[in-house]
């Protein structure tokens, strides 16, 4: 289970590092599906804002 050569045998930094990006992943996917309406909601209001900002600027 060691992909870092960091240390002789057992399970090293590589390996902990790993099950941490993981469930770091899991997690803000969790979030993500939980939250997903709002997140869409979300880069739709952003955009219109940014749609009428540059519309504004020119």
């Amino acid at each position: 289970m060691n992909w870092v050569d960091d240390d002789k045998g057992g399970c090293g930094c590589g390996c902990i590092l790993t099950i941490i990006v993981i469930g770091a992943i899991l997690f803000a996917l969790q979030f993500i599906l939980a939250n997903i309406g709002y997140i869409i909601l979300g880069i739709f209001i952003i955009a219109v804002i940014y749609f009428i900002v540059k519309a504004l600027m020119e």
